[in-house]
Parts: C-alpha cells; structure tokens; sequence
C-alpha cells in the first residue's frame, strides 16, 4: 500500500523533512542554513552545532556569531574553529570588521571531512578597522546536494596572535532550553473525506520522539502499543495493521493489513510520545472517510516531492485511479516561464493505465518549485498533484 504524501518535486534539489531548527545562544543562521543541537558528535565539551546547507546561493549560508571583538588596526589575529563536513561543502571565516571591508579568506576548510578538523586563519587587522564579527560561511562543491549536514565546534579569536579575545559561546555549549512539545501532522487530516481505500496512514513530527519512559520507539509491539486503528470511532471495531517509524523517529507510516471499506469512517488515535527534553504531547486522534464505490479518484504515486532530477533524464509518473476506467489522464508540470511560476500541459491526454515517462528538457531552468498534476479529462474536477 502507498504511503499518502504530498510535497513539492524538486528539479535538481533534494528537499528534507521540516524539523524545528535551534540556535544556540549569541549566534545568527542565515536563511540557506538549518542549525540544531548537537549532543552526540563534538569536538569539545558536550554540544556542536549541527548545520544543514539548503542552497548553493554562499551568501546565504553564514553562521554568525554575534560577539562584537575589539581589535586594532595593524595587530595580527588568528581565527579557529573545528570542523566537520559533508563531501561537497567547505566552509571559512567570513570577517565583518567596523571601519573596514569584510574579509572573506582563500583558506577554506577542506570538504568530506569525517573527523574533526582544525580550522585556521591568520592575517593583520586592517587599516580602519574597530571592531570585528565573525561569520562561518559555506560553500557548495560541484555533486552538492541540499540538505547535506557539516559540523561546527569551538570557535576562538586571538589578536594580537597568541593573545585570546572570548568569543561569548564560541564552545557552542549555550542552547535555549526546549519547552515546546512534538507536534504531530495527520495523514490523511482530520475531517478528511474520500480517501482512496488503499490509503497508508502517516503522522509525521517536527522533531525526533521517544516514549514518555524516555525508551526509544522501535517497530512492533513497542509502537503498535502506541497506535489504535478502528472503523467509525474510538468504539469501533479495530483494523488490523502493521506499524513503522523512520529512522529519524520523525515519520509513523500505519499499513492496513488490506484495503479499508469504501464509503466507511475511521478512527487513527496517538498516545502521548515525546522528545529528548521530556517535553510530551496528549493523546490526540483522527477520523476520517473513504471514498465511496462509485466515487472517481486519482492519486499520484510517483515523483511524490523530493526527489532529484537532471536536465535531459527521463522521469516516471505514476499512479493510481479508483472508478475511471478508460478516461484518458492529462498530466500537468508547473514550470518557470522566466517570470513566474504558471501550470502547462506536458504531453498529450494518455492513457489511465498508471504510468507515463516525461524527459525533462534539456535546457531546463535550476528551480526548487517545479510539481507535477495529474487530471482526469472526463471528470475534470478529480485531480492529485505533488
């Protein structure tokens, strides 16, 4: 059975699941950057930052440190941090002085670096100059992929060289205390009507969870405990199903055993889980109705968001179709026409036997929003898109 999912089709860019980013105390993140909480995988102490990189645009992809440091025009200096990064990401030391340019250095850190690495740049304070903020800016490599994830730990400052200048939580080791409890998105939502029988259930979070006992949520009986499926409401009779979580503990996919009753409410109740602060949520519930018998239906299963694709490859669309027999299926790609965003027909009406291939053109243009629809062309109000 599918698991019932819609999100943007990216074009060249992989997407990743939302989860709520942190930052730690005294430092910035840029909008091409998500930045988390490290407590497993550091340098020193017992905190990093954990930084996804979103975008190949380097100007948007700087983490800050807010501290202002004094320096003097013509002192040495030396900046250092550790590190450690993905394949196709290096980073440096972007310096923001008052009274000054900026500085952005040749030194970079290296690329696919697996363990941690020290980062260093030394050079004079120049002419002018105050005052000085230091920004950790990154740089995509040829082969990047958004969403790849760098490491960064122990940021120092010295100026004159030799002559430290504190960098308030420059060891990473200050973090806002987590207060806010996961929360958990249905699908299919609440209310939800003409749900295709062969539906998945998902209840996707915005942060990792555990138990309330603080044990992890592994498949089986541990999550089926978790987990209640039963026709029309909490006294309805229940519905066999079986039960992953992902290996983020972000993402519960429930399977019914066969196909759910057409035209039949049901019934998806949560226990209470929660995340590594202790912070729980309550009980909470679903109900939802499948489509009835005589009613049309369309579902794209494939590209349902997130994928990567190339100028020139040759994509698979796929779907499924509930009471639609021999209605041609018109397919549909949001492309950029080099001002906006606008819906096109890619190829003729085809055939509904669930699958067509698409080439992407070749001089398709770099986006993040390209979606693909599909419709049916005798019941034109019945329509998936992804």
């Amino acid at each position: 059975m599918k698991k019932l999912s819609l999100l943007f089709l990216s074009f060249f860019v992989t997407s990743i699941i939302s989860i709520a980013q942190e930052l730690p105390t005294n430092w910035t993140g840029d909008t091409g950057i998500d930045i988390f909480n490290e407590a497993t995988d550091f340098h020193g102490g017992a905190h990093s930052a954990k930084i996804a990189v979103n975008t190949g645009t380097q100007g948007n992809c700087d983490f800050g440190n807010a501290t202002i440091l004094p320096v003097t025009a013509g002192n040495t200096y030396t900046v250092k941090f550790w590190y450690k990064t993905s394949d196709h990401v290096k980073a440096l030391a972007a310096l923001v002085w008052t009274g000054a340019s900026a500085t952005y250095p040749g030194t970079f850190s290296l690329a696919a670096a697996t363990v941690w690495t020290e980062y260093t740049f030394s050079g004079t304070v120049p002419a002018g100059a105050t005052a000085l903020v230091i920004n950790i800016r990154f740089y995509d490599q040829a082969s990047f992929v958004a969403g790849e994830i760098q490491y960064i730990d122990d940021l120092t400052f010295e100026s004159p060289t030799g002559t430290p200048i504190a960098v308030t939580n420059g060891d990473l080791e200050s973090w806002p205390v987590d207060e806010q409890a996961p929360v958990a998105t249905f699908t299919p939502a609440n209310a939800a009507t003409n749900v295709p029988v062969s539906t998945n259930i998902t209840i996707a979070f915005d942060e990792a969870v555990r138990n309330i006992d603080n044990t992890e949520i592994t498949d089986g009986a541990v999550l089926n405990a978790l987990l209640t499926l039963k026709t029309t409401d909490a006294m309805g009779a229940d519905v066999p199903f079986t039960a992953t979580i992902d290996a983020t503990k972000q993402l519960i996919t429930i399977d019914p055993t066969s196909d759910l009753l057409n035209d039949q409410a049901y019934y998806v109740a949560l226990a209470p889980v929660e995340d590594a602060a202790d912070n729980a949520t309550v009980a909470s519930y679903i109900l939802f109705t499948t489509i009835a018998v005589t009613t049309p239906a369309l579902t794209l299963t494939a590209p349902v968001g997130g994928e990567t694709f190339d100028a020139g490859e040759t994509v698979t669309i796929t779907w499924t179709s509930e009471n639609m027999t021999g209605e041609p299926i018109q397919i549909d790609a949001q492309i950029y026409n080099g001002t906006t965003w606008e819906w096109i027909s890619i190829m003729a009406p085809t055939a509904n036997d669930g699958t067509e291939n698409f080439t992407i053109p070749a001089d398709a243009l770099y986006g993040t929003q390209y979606r693909i629809r599909i419709t049916g062309t005798v019941n034109t109000t019945v329509t998936d898109e992804s």
